[in-house]
């Protein structure tokens, strides 16, 4: 059988990293609370991530990936452009962000 046309511009990578992300600006004088669970999967532009909280589309929130089998985290800013309640599992949330800031060389 043939592979679905997609869309995507990027090509996406499948994995099950943590994720550490919190809201940035004045949101995060509110509340320091880590918002993401699980990174899902990710691009050269961006990724989809597991939230335990429903997002606003367009809340910036500094993110750190950590590498598996390493000490080193790759720390950058997204913003996000869509979060939908995930049909899994209840009080979970799916969320799609773009980076709008990394490190240099990091992608």
């Amino acid at each position: 059988m043939a592979k679905a046309a997609t869309k995507r511009r990027y090509e996406r990578f499948d994995c099950d990293i943590e994720l550490e992300a919190y809201r940035t600006g004045l949101a995060s004088l509110l509340s320091r609370k880590n918002l993401g669970m699980r990174l899902v999967n990710m691009s050269e532009v961006g990724v989809q991530f597991i939230a335990n909280d429903r997002l606003e589309k367009g809340a910036k929130l500094a993110v750190a990936v950590k590498i598996p089998r390493g000490p080193d985290k790759i720390e950058g800013t997204v913003v996000v452009h869509w979060c939908l309640a995930n049909g899994k599992r209840l009080g979970e949330f799916l969320a799609g962000a773009e980076f709008i800031k990394m490190p240099d060389g990091t992608l």
